[in-house]
């Protein structure tokens, strides 16, 4: 093979493991079978049917945003593969449309998904004066409402992050009203909760 078909190739491998972990944008090039190849711009990417949002459906030429999940380098060149799924896709879209989160004031602690479904995103304010919660909603569900539609329309929940565990389990568990946090393990990072009937 040409030397400058390899070179041209190390660079597209390197450029784009430099991206693992993050969010680019790309074009919807064909559908096969289940799954997706995404345009790159340099290459195409493959979006496979196990991390894509459940009856999310995409159509030729659309434009979207995709985690780099990871950059192998194979014989035939670089393989790179993306999904919709990925927390980390949530993370970069409250960073995109609350500009608090990209200056600091505002924490995103965590993410949790069930793509198509539900997210619940826990964030903490750094600031006494900037409540956490409302400043990711936005005027009117603004800036929620924004990022509910680029992932399909999946429900956010957004949550008050405490470093007090049943504090944190109580608001994560909203809007279920909790009779009772009664054990936590810090092990292994689980706990027992107990409701009444109607709020399970």
């Amino acid at each position: 093979k040409p030397p400058g078909r390899e070179a041209e190739k190390d660079g597209i491998y390197g450029e784009f493991k430099s991206k693992e972990g993050t969010v680019v944008v790309g074009t919807i090039q064909k559908h096969e079978g289940r799954h997706y190849l995404v345009n790159l711009g340099r290459i195409e990417a493959i979006l496979p049917p196990s991390e894509q949002i459940p009856n999310e459906e995409f159509t030729v030429k659309q434009v979207v945003k995709v985690y780099v999940l990871e950059c192998k380098q194979t014989p035939k060149g670089p393989l790179i593969h993306v999904s919709r799924t990925h927390p980390g896709l949530l993370r970069y879209l409250f960073a995109q449309e609350v500009p608090e989160i990209g200056d600091g004031i505002i924490e995103i602690t965590g993410v949790s998904r069930d793509p198509g479904k539900r997210a619940k995103v826990a964030v903490r304010s750094n600031d006494s004066s900037v409540g956490a919660v409302g400043t990711c909603v936005g005027h009117m569900g603004q800036r929620i409402q924004a990022i509910m539609r680029e992932i399909a329309n999946e429900r956010i929940d957004i949550i008050e992050w405490s470093d007090n565990p049943k504090t944190y389990i109580n608001n994560s568990l909203k809007p279920a009203k909790l009779s009772n946090v009664i054990t936590i393990s810090d092990e292994d990072r689980e706990a027992i909760v107990v409701v009444a009937e109607d709020q399970l």
